[in-house]
């Protein structure tokens, strides 16, 4: 792997048809030299019985046996047949190794085996085939604050013997609290959780459950959102690439969305293009654990066109890739060289789900605390076959609230096992209180976050399209700012600068025809 570390995903970025076909050799090269160094090599190759013979026996036969038109799925499988009928499968799981350890698993996906862009590897291999402990650790990915989080924690002893005096101790998070009775397998309860078993046999496997309570006031702090509704394009820039397809924009549709009527989309379309959408004023990160999130359906031209983020900063204008701050639903895949002469990029390219529903992207930013931050959604496509496109919706900033924790395994054949909940375990919901109800008005408003920084957003609904009178005072009634926006019927949100009141509390009151509405928030 150190001189070619081709794997099947690299297939993406190889000339048709012999870069292509260079990483399916490089699969059989591997092939022949497992076989060679179980069963020896022979120099003999018309009569030779070493490895290298059953080898190269094994890819004739699989030619033979492989359907027309195979991709790298198909070969695989002719060869493993190959093996059943030369070897009665003694060799199944030798192949399996080669062929996972280059992105063939069992799990691979080869798409469709005329294009080279819409599969996807993995490296998996048959549990027949494996000699290890396996343990996991999975929590509820999302909750409101006070709901209960399920956590599941398996043990796989796909190990050739059976385990003796197995101990698995979980940590309560902390925020959380254990609910008694709640666990499949009781556990002796202290400051962690603790099951004991006396043996594990060979290929068994326990799943332990329980649950954990939550604190109805922790929750994750809103401190930007956009719900794409109103006039979205005040807060947001829309660019491209001049030298390629102009017709196609990131427009503002209410044909499909994940919340309200609108959603930003970018049309994939059948020929060169580059668009990008990205927040008009700068986000401030700020909080213990700012994490950007965003909602997204894609369906575009699998492997070719997609789209992928990019963070620019005051003190690095530049725009970079956020590939790898994204911990929940990263991108599904790499794209083709040509699209955006990027090596290797990895992007939203295929169809994320088949019912148009939208998927939630959770993005780290605890990198570029204290920074401001502009983030685009940068889209391509080529000249060829187009899609549907990329649609964006519910953009938001908060400061979150994760709950995790490790859990342990011990035994007496093996080393202490550890694991966390992946994709950072359980994330808290922002959740914005909303202002006290008022009868005689037909208009509300949210302050997010409260208490500000800088900036403070309003969120509002409106039953017609008018202006709102906007004012803030200090507690002792003095008018400090005044403004009108016009507003539009549904939902609207403006940003506030309070980059000029000193720290303190203060009054926002929202005059419309429905009525007077006031707001009481600190400035930190």
């Amino acid at each position: 792997m150190s001189i070619n570390p081709h794997t099947y995903d690299n297939i993406l970025g190889e000339s048709v048809p012999h870069g292509v076909g260079s990483v399916w050799c490089a699969m059989l090269w591997d092939l022949y030299w497992a076989f060679s160094d179980t069963y020896g090599w022979d120099p003999d190759l018309y009569n030779g019985t070493g490895g290298n013979n059953m080898a190269i026996q094994l890819v004739i036969d699989g030619l033979k046996l492989q359907p027309c038109r195979p991709g790298f799925i198909e070969g695989r499988d002719a060869i493993l047949q190959a093996d059943m009928i030369n070897h009665g499968g003694a060799n199944q799981c030798l192949i399996w190794n080669v062929f996972a350890r280059r992105g063939l698993g069992i799990n691979a996906d080869g798409g469709s085996s005329t294009s080279r862009a819409d599969g996807k590897e993995g490296f998996d291999r048959p549990i027949a085939c494996l000699d290890e402990l396996r343990f996991s650790k999975t929590m509820t990915p999302e909750i409101i604050a006070g709901d209960n989080i399920q956590v599941t924690i398996d043990v796989k002893n796909y190990k050739d013997f059976e385990l003796t005096n197995v101990f698995v101790e979980d940590i309560i998070p902390n925020g959380c609290s254990y609910i008694p009775g709640s666990a499949n397998i009781p556990p002796v309860v202290g400051s962690t959780l603790v099951w004991s078993f006396n043996t594990l046999e060979l290929d068994e496997e326990v799943t332990i459950t329980y649950l954990l309570a939550t604190d109805q006031a922790n929750n994750s702090i809103r401190m930007y959102y956009d719900d794409m509704e109103g006039f979205a394009d005040e807060r947001w820039d829309i660019t491209f690439d001049p030298s390629g397809e102009i017709n196609n924009f990131w427009t503002q549709q209410d044909t499909i969305s994940n919340s309200g009527i609108s959603a930003y989309r970018v049309g994939n379309p059948p020929v060169e293009s580059e668009h990008f959408l990205q927040n008009l004023d700068a986000y401030s990160i700020s909080g213990a654990n700012p994490v950007y999130r965003f909602y997204n359906y894609y369906n575009t031209e699998t492997g070719v066109d997609g789209g992928f983020l990019e963070i620019s900063t005051e003190s690095n204008p530049a725009w970079i890739s956020l590939a790898d701050h994204i911990f929940r639903n990263k991108y599904p895949r790499k794209l083709q060289y040509s699209t955006f002469a990027i090596p290797n990029l990895e992007a939203y390219s295929g169809r994320n789900t088949l019912d148009n529903t939208f998927e939630p992207v959770y993005i780290d930013l605890t990198d570029f605390i204290g920074e401001e931050a502009k983030i685009r959604f940068r889209f391509g496509s080529d000249e060829n076959t187009g899609g549907d496109g990329w649609y964006i919706d519910d953009v938001e900033v908060m400061d979150a609230i994760l709950y995790n924790s490790e859990a342990c395994l011990s035994s007496d054949q093996t080393p202490m096992t550890c694991a966390e909940a992946p994709e950072r375990g359980t994330i808290v919901d922002s959740q914005v209180t909303t202002s006290i109800a008022d009868a005689q008005s037909g208009s509300a408003f949210i302050l997010s976050p409260n208490p500000a920084g800088n900036l403070i957003q309003i969120a509002m609904t409106s039953a017609v399209n008018e202006t709102a009178e906007v004012r803030i005072y200090n507690l002792t009634g003095h008018l400090l700012s005044a403004d009108s926006w016009g507003i539009t019927s549904g939902k609207n949100q403006k940003t506030l600068d309070l980059s000029k009141l000193a720290t303190g509390m203060y009054v926002v009151q929202i005059q419309t025809s429905a009525g007077l509405r006031a707001e009481k928030f600190v400035k930190e």
